[in-house]
This record gives C-alpha cells, structure tokens and sequence, in this order.
C-alpha cells in the first residue's frame, strides 16, 4: 500500500512541475509547413492540432501467502493487476481545408468512439467536400450513421455525390 500511495503521489507532483495549471501533457501543435506549391493550392498552409482528454492507470498488487507441510517453508507468489483507461480527444486542422475530429474513450463501445476526418474545398473547385469515418449514411432508406466515405462537388452547373460506407 505504502508504495503504490508513493508511487501515486510522485507522478502527480512530476505531472504538476511538467505542466502549468491551464496546459495538459501534450500541447496544442501549430503546423507551420512550407507545403509544395501543388498541394498548398489543394490544402492550403498551416494547421492547428489541439489533444486532451486523461488517463488513468491503476496499479494493484496483491500477496498471497502459502505453506506447505511437506516443503516445511513459506512461499509468497504476488499477483499483479493493472487497469487503464483512456479519454482523448483530438480536433484541428492541417492546412486551411482538411479538419480531424476523433474523440475515443476506452471504457466506450467501439460504436460510440468517433473519428471523422473532412475536406472543404471552395465553392469554385470541383471537389467541394470529402468526409471520411463516421458519416450519415442511407440505410434501409433512412439515415443513419455509417463508417465510410461522402464527396460533392460540382462541374459547371452540375453537381454530383458520392457516399460509399460500410453498414
């Protein structure tokens, strides 16, 4: 017990000289990349990355002690457990047009973890929009929400979309 209350304590207080009271572990991440000329134009420049969430490791050991008649000695075997969970969320942008959304949570069932990842191009390109992960999907001919992949975009006066997933 003794250790495991030390052990605690001593990561809290690294944990507090490491960070300040506002900031978490990780830091919000500028993306100030020199992209090529090419996909500058598709993307655009620069980008913001921010995380947070937590996680919790619980570390627990037990010993258990048993004797034996015949061996005339005590043994003690030490059972280890050890417990994580993770929250994160993670949200931005790498250059001015392509957006990450994933918001996971271990504890959670896997359908209730979100990863979305989207493009906005402007409205005199040809691909206006691609979104990629969780997506409202037609299923049984309502809506729904589906792993895949939607685009729209137009060519002239017409417009077209696509959306394949998986149900």
């Amino acid at each position: 017990r003794k250790f495991g209350t030390s052990l605690q304590k001593m990561v809290k207080e690294t944990l507090a000289r490491k960070t300040g009271v506002r900031d978490g572990i990780i830091p919000d991440i500028d993306l100030s990349l020199k992209m090529p000329k090419g996909l500058r134009y598709i993307i655009g420049e620069g980008g913001h990355i921010s995380v947070d969430g937590s996680q919790s490791i619980k570390l627990e050991v037990k010993r258990n002690q048993t004797s034996s008649i015949m061996l005339e000695r005590a043994s003690a075997f030490p059972q280890i457990q050890l417990e994580q969970q993770l929250k994160a969320r993670i949200h931005g942008t790498v250059g001015e047009k392509i957006h990450v959304s994933i918001d996971h949570d271990s504890e959670a069932r896997e359908q209730d973890n979100k990863l979305k990842i989207w493009y906005e191009g402007n409205e005199d390109d040809i691909i206006q929009n691609i979104d990629a992960g969780d997506i409202k999907g037609l299923r049984g001919g309502r809506n729904q929400n589906v792993f895949g992949i939607q685009t729209s975009g137009a060519l002239g006066s017409t417009k077209f979309d696509l959306t394949a997933g998986k149900l």
